[in-house]
């Protein structure tokens, strides 16, 4: 789809700016959640995937900029915990938006200093899947509202004397160095 022009006024000078019909402006909880698609899979960093595009370097800088913690190899734990943590942020409505871009917290994670860590995302100009794409990570976010942290939503109730059944006994048959006082029951 070609770009059209429009033609702005400043101090009675007309500047040309191109303007493209594809990128819409600001984003809805009600948009977002469509984009990240089903909450219910164990399958949560595809899921993250499905709704924003990390390039490279983001995720190394987020785990240099955090306080120091072992993230696995290529960040993978790191990349689990905001795949986890962006979707409660978009469920609990914990998000603010300027133009377009939107700003989430990295979770809980923080600077040395306990300054809170930041994601800015912006639409994907660069092809349709995903939607969005990280703009910056850090603690030096410039936006209107800065948005906290999600908070863990609470488990199902589980109803008092309700039996619990393992649906992999052998587990605890294989590795009964693992709970000892197991072992004998």
């Amino acid at each position: 789809m070609p770009h059209h022009r429009q033609a702005l006024f400043v101090s009675g000078h007309a500047i040309t700016q191109h303007i493209n019909p594809q990128i819409k402006k600001m984003t809805t909880k009600e948009e977002l959640l469509e984009q990240l698609g089903n909450g219910y899979t164990n399958k949560v960093v595809d899921r993250l995937h499905q709704l924003i595009y990390i390039r490279d370097g983001f995720l190394q800088k987020l785990a240099k900029d955090a306080l120091t913690e072992d993230w696995g190899a290529d960040n993978f734990a790191l990349e689990k915990y905001l795949s986890v943590q962006i979707p409660w942020s978009i469920e609990q409505g914990l998000f603010t938006t300027s133009g377009n871009q939107w700003y989430v917290s990295a979770g809980n994670l923080q600077t040395r200093y306990g300054t809170p860590l930041y994601i800015v995302l912006e639409r994907n100009t660069y092809s349709n899947r995903p939607p969005w794409t990280v703009k910056a990570i850090g603690s030096q976010i410039s936006a209107p509202h800065l948005p906290t942290a999600p908070t863990i939503p609470s488990g199902p109730e589980i109803p008092r004397g309700a039996e619990i059944v393992m649906m992999h006994d052998h587990i605890l048959g294989d590795n009964t160095d693992r709970v000892p006082f197991l072992r004998d029951t």
